[in-house]
């Protein structure tokens, strides 16, 4: 048909293949194959903010807290120190409008044995300002508070499989725009809630508290 070789369909089978199809096909498959092993990870942006996180340890055995980032060296040989079986409190701390920026906060809890995690917002690949710090004003890119509820969920995702993070021992802390995720976040996996530079009032999108009616803050 239209001059090009094609076999016949017999007995219900398909054509056979010519040898320089399949070469092709080989061909095919071998590019593929090789394109696929030469892409390099690409994280979402969701995981990037966990990667990226700043974690602050105490110092259990060791001299002092380990201000470290997520599953580096230094944060797997300080959590090497823990005994079998032994976890660690842990405070999931979400930074304000900026970025994480002081940590003396963050030591102080890791110097009262939490283990912090606080997930890093602008490790996003897209990541607009909410806030502009020059004029002290907020409320440009009200979808970013959505983008920190999601980092809250997916950090205790990671915590569930984190064997030196204690499920049952955990707070959530915010700062500012953090604070807003923290006093918006619906769910029950928490002991206590911080929330710091925030008086829950505003627009509706960002008013209230919607953390069980039990849990302390």
């Amino acid at each position: 048909v239209g001059g090009r070789n094609v076999n016949v369909i017999r007995n219900g089978r398909g054509p056979r293949p010519t040898m320089s199809a399949i070469r092709n096909m080989c061909g095919v498959a071998l590019a593929l194959a090789v394109g696929g092993c030469a892409q390099p990870l690409v994280m979402s942006d969701i995981e990037l903010t966990w990667a990226n996180a700043v974690v602050v340890l105490p110092a259990l055995s060791a001299d002092d807290v380990l201000v470290s980032t997520m599953n580096s060296p230094a944060m797997t040989d300080r959590v090497a120190l823990l005994a079998e079986g032994e976890a660690l409190p842990v405070a999931l701390y979400m930074h304000g409008c900026t970025g994480i920026g002081g940590l003396d906060f963050l030591r102080k809890l890791a110097d009262e044995g939490f283990a912090v995690v606080a997930p890093n917002s602008f490790a996003r690949s897209y990541r607009p300002l909410q806030c502009d710090p020059e004029t002290q004003s907020g409320g440009y890119n009200l979808f970013v508070y959505d983008f920190r509820l999601a980092e809250i969920s997916f950090a205790l995702e990671k915590l569930w499989f984190a064997e030196w993070a204690d499920w049952n021992r955990m707070v959530l802390a915010g700062a500012s725009e953090g604070a807003v995720a923290v006093a918006l976040y619906r769910g029950d996996e928490f002991n206590g809630r911080v929330i710091a530079q925030w008086t829950c009032n505003g627009a509706p999108v960002v008013a209230g508290i919607d953390a069980p009616m039990d849990e302390p803050i």
